[in-house]
């Protein structure tokens, strides 16, 4: 985009999720996997390949923050002037 003079920054945003009343076993051993995951040549190389950059974030101890932090999201980028408001595109983007 920036060689047509829109200077874009792109995220893509990629998780696991657990059934609520999954038990913390299971999400303790799950977790340094997808951190293993997260972390491999094979990994990095295909973000790479697609343009973003992988990082691992520790489990979310709760539903409740991740759809407060989209919801926050959501409101920043609805903010006229925002990097990534829609309303700076010219086409809305599909929900």
């Amino acid at each position: 985009m920036k060689e047509s003079g829109v200077d874009l920054v792109f995220d893509q945003w990629r998780g696991f999720a657990a059934p609520k009343g999954t038990p913390k076993m299971v999400t303790d051993k799950m977790s340094p996997i997808v951190k293993k995951a997260v972390e491999s040549k094979e990994w990095a190389d295909f973000t790479a390949s697609v343009g973003t950059t992988p990082q691992y974030s520790i489990p979310w101890p709760s539903p409740g923050l991740w759809v407060r932090r989209i919801r926050l999201q959501k409101r920043l980028w609805l903010l006229p002037g925002s990097q990534n408001s829609p309303l700076l595109r010219k086409e809305k983007a599909p929900l």
